[in-house]
């Protein structure tokens, strides 16, 4: 298995830069650089474990030889993030177009809202994996 082209798979699939995965798993960011320059050629269980709990990869894919195949254990958990994705883009082309106006955006925080609260429990826990790089500390 080749561990610096399993995370360049995840990263790309997730739209994450090597900070924010490292963030979204809490962890230095230096430890996954060293796997990527091939300096750790043996990632912790852990690590693994939270490539899988935390951002739904498949453990069927990441522990086989073959980068091809679902990347994402849960197609529908996919297709519903690229909804999301979709949905937040929208969001913030809008907020793009009326960032002066603040009446404009208490109205697309109280969409957000909105949307939020329609999502059912995995589609909310997938909307917090990817905005958790975005979190202020």
């Amino acid at each position: 298995m080749d561990w610096i082209k399993k995370i360049e798979i995840i990263e790309a699939k997730l739209n994450l830069n090597t900070n924010q995965l490292a963030k979204t798993l809490n962890i230095n960011s230096r430890y996954i650089y060293e796997i990527k320059s091939g300096k750790n050629k043996n990632p912790s269980a852990k690590f693994a474990n939270d490539l899988i709990k935390v951002l739904g990869i498949s453990p069927d894919w990441l522990f086989s030889d073959n980068d091809d195949g679902d990347v994402i254990k849960n197609n529908n958990l996919s297709l519903e993030n690229e909804k999301l994705k979709k949905e937040l883009e929208e969001l913030k082309n809008y907020y793009s177009q009326t960032i002066d106006n603040i009446s404009d955006r208490e109205e697309i925080i109280s969409k957000i809202n909105e949307t939020i609260q329609n999502l059912d429990k995995e589609t909310l826990k997938s909307l917090y994996t990817i905005l958790k790089p975005f979190e202020k500390n």
